[in-house]
């Protein structure tokens, strides 16, 4: 289990000025995760898009994200 966190950074930030979502994703793209649990939808990302293509990098490697508020699985 790891956390990845970008505390006090916003949502509305790119990729770059993220770089808690950044180890995340760098940790996905090497294997060994099967799951993301985020808090909501929307503290992924807040733009639909991005949101949809960070889903879809995660999809794409097999990785679930879980909504913890609610359970629903975002894949």
């Amino acid at each position: 289990v790891q956390e990845f966190r970008d505390e006090g950074v916003s949502g509305t930030l790119g990729l770059a000025d993220r770089p808690g979502l950044t180890a995340l994703l760098e940790a996905a793209m090497v294997g060994g995760i099967d799951r993301v649990l985020v808090e909501k939808a929307d503290r992924l990302a807040r733009d639909l898009v991005e949101s949809e293509l960070l889903l879809r990098t995660f999809r794409d490697h097999g990785i679930c994200v879980i909504e913890a508020d609610g359970g629903n699985d975002l894949t």
